[in-house]
Parts: structure tokens; sequence; C-alpha cells
């Protein structure tokens, strides 16, 4: 089974607004500790970004792009940003290869790159940082199977509230054994505070 993504966007799932401002905190720090001042960034799988008006507002990027391969998601965000010049919405697939007008200082996924089989996660991560430019930051955010993280999805599942039916928690090993050549790990760990334990690495492309 697929995750119903037209059925997301539409009503988020019901964790979501209790994680989505810690995950935000995270991003910012990182963001602000190894990126560069007014960054371009690109944000894969964003849809109708939960992020990026928190972004805009700490890091004022010289650019933001969101790629959703959910039509309905890229025009949500699409329409909310229309009179932004430096927003734009592009529907299309992580595992493409990104073309040179992707290109960001900054590119980061959270909850996306575990949609897929070990192949496609693998092709995930490589396409972030082929569209990083050279030393740019890519951070990945993906739940892992911890203890917590086990029990609450399975009694979500009992109660017919999962939405993620696709959703392969993924260890911090396989992530960083998907990091190309020459890529240099910057920040590991575990966002415990989201209970659906996320993993999250930040590594600086070679």
């Amino acid at each position: 089974m697929q995750t119903d993504w037209d059925k997301y966007y539409e009503t988020p799932f019901w964790a979501s607004r209790f994680t989505r401002a810690y995950t935000t905190g995270r991003l910012v720090r990182l963001m602000r500790l190894h990126g560069p001042a007014r960054p371009s960034i690109l944000e894969y799988g964003g849809g109708n970004s939960c992020f990026f008006r928190a972004l805009r507002d700490a890091l004022s990027p010289a650019a933001y792009t969101v790629m959703d391969s959910n039509a309905k998601a890229v025009r949500m965000f699409a329409d909310a940003t229309r009179d932004d010049p430096a927003v734009r919405a592009v529907q299309g697939s992580v595992l493409d290869a990104p073309d040179s007008t992707m290109r960001a200082d900054i590119v980061f996924s959270a909850g996306l790159i575990e949609h897929f089989d070990p192949a496609g996660t693998r092709r995930a991560v490589e396409t972030h940082f082929a569209a990083a430019r050279p030393g740019g930051l890519v951070i990945l955010t993906f739940p892992t199977p911890t203890q917590l993280y086990r029990a609450i999805r399975r009694g979500a599942e009992r109660l017919g509230r999962w939405a993620f039916p696709d959703e392969r928690p993924l260890s911090a090993s396989e992530v960083a054994d998907a990091l190309p050549p020459g890529a240099s790990v910057l920040a590991t760990g575990i966002l415990w505070p989201l209970l659906l334990t996320q993993g999250i690495i930040a590594a600086r492309n070679p």
C-alpha cells in the first residue's frame, strides 16, 4: 500500500502538530551553524511546506524551492507563496537527477527517504547531494525504529490512525552508508521529543 498524499495534505497526520515546531528548531540551528548567510534552500518532498515560513523568517534565504511529486501539494504551496519572487514550487521526484537550476546551498528533507525500498532510499539520498552545491549542506530526517517508535506506531495501526503504510523506519547506518564518498558528517542524532522518533544527519557535500 502507498501513502495517500492527497488525503494527507488535506488533513495532516494527527501527530504532526506536536512535532513540527521541534523539528523546525533543529533545522534552523543546523542551517545557521553550518550554512552560509542568506542561503538558497531546496526542500525535497516539502509539498505544502510546514517549514518554509519559519526558515524564511530565521534565515532570509536568497531563494527557496520546494520539489514534491504530489500535484495537490505543489499547487497549495505555489498559491500560498505566489507573491514571493524568491520562492518556487516544482513537481518532480527525488529519484530523478536534478537539473542545474535546482542547485542550492542547503538541501534537506524531513520524512521523505523512508518511503522507498532500500535501493530507492539510496537513490533519494544521492539526489540530495547531487542537488547541493560543492561544499553545500545536506540535512536528512527519517523515522528510526526505536522501541518507542515501534510501540506508538503499533498502537496507531491498531486504532486505524496510521497514515503511512509504506513508511520504512531507517537505521542511521543505512542512511550514512548512502552518503557519497568524501561527504563529511557534521551532526547526527535522534529527535526523541517527537516520540515517533526521527533520526537526523547533517553532512557537508564533497
